[in-house]
């Protein structure tokens, strides 16, 4: 009865007795460990879905940018100025472009305002990394110029290697992004030329392009060192920059004529 009387108060008193400090620190280290392991695994899979998420609104977009064309003989939409006859957009732009042309035709992730008006900073038209920061915006996308004044899609020599939308900050209203060399319109550059960009943007050949915080804004470096792009034939793709201007001429995939 003694020896148990014994045993049972020397194991309460080393139940009771808890974590010393040395093994309350090594805890804490490892926690720290798995933490500081764990948060970037974390952090690259929150960006690999709002990489998910953009290809998928550029998807919706090719889609849009193929009906579009079947019912206006294959040319892609024209940036003109408003007129009295045209209904007034969601952000009272001077001019009708893409981002509003296109909206009849993009079947899912429009987000409407209390007057029934497309946002175009918001659901599909907006990048999940990006971040609007002024209250007049445009959306996270943005189309390459030359398509953008009565280009039909017949004029494309290679329509799957040619980049039809890019990804942008939409703090810039611009809907389209100017890539080629000034003084305009030098172009073609020399074969093997090479780009030079610059923080986030992609930057003409010229440091001298006119506007470059404008229509040279776009993003090519938002998922993981790279960008999405839609391409003319309507697949999307992740893409670095160097890839997507090659030798600046021949395999330059924002030329849509090119040889």
């Amino acid at each position: 009865m003694n020896s148990f009387v014994r045993f049972t108060g020397a194991a309460s008193r080393s139940a009771a007795r808890g974590f010393t400090l040395i093994e309350l620190l090594v805890v804490i280290a490892i926690i720290a460990v798995l933490a500081a392991i764990l948060f970037p695994v974390f952090a690259q899979a929150r960006e690999k879905a709002r990489q998910a998420s953009c290809l998928s609104n550029l998807k919706q977009f090719g889609l849009a940018f193929e009906q579009y064309k079947q019912d206006y003989d294959g040319l892609y939409p024209i940036n003109r100025e408003r007129t009295d006859d045209d209904p007034p957009s969601s952000d009272a732009e001077e001019t009708v472009a893409w981002p509003e042309l296109v909206e009849p035709y993009v079947k899912n992730g429009k987000v409407v305002d209390d007057h029934g008006h497309v946002l175009h900073q918001a659901g599909v038209y907006l990048c999940p990394s990006d971040e609007i920061t002024v209250e007049e915006a445009g959306p996270s996308y943005s189309i390459n110029a030359w398509f953008e004044f009565g280009f039909g899609e017949e004029k494309i020599n290679r329509p799957g290697e040619t980049i039809l939308l890019a990804e942008k900050r939409a703090n810039l209203e611009e809907e389209h992004f100017v890539w080629w060399a000034a003084p305009w319109p030098t172009w073609p550059v020399a074969q093997g030329t090479s780009i030079q960009p610059y923080e986030n943007a992609i930057n003409a050949v010229d440091q001298n392009t006119p506007e470059p915080a404008v229509e040279g804004g776009i993003q090519t470096r938002r998922h993981g060192g790279g960008a999405n792009w839609l391409y003319a034939d309507g697949h999307v793709k992740w893409n670095r920059l160097d890839r997507v201007w090659g030798d600046g001429t021949t395999t330059n995939q924002f030329w849509p004529v090119r040889p």
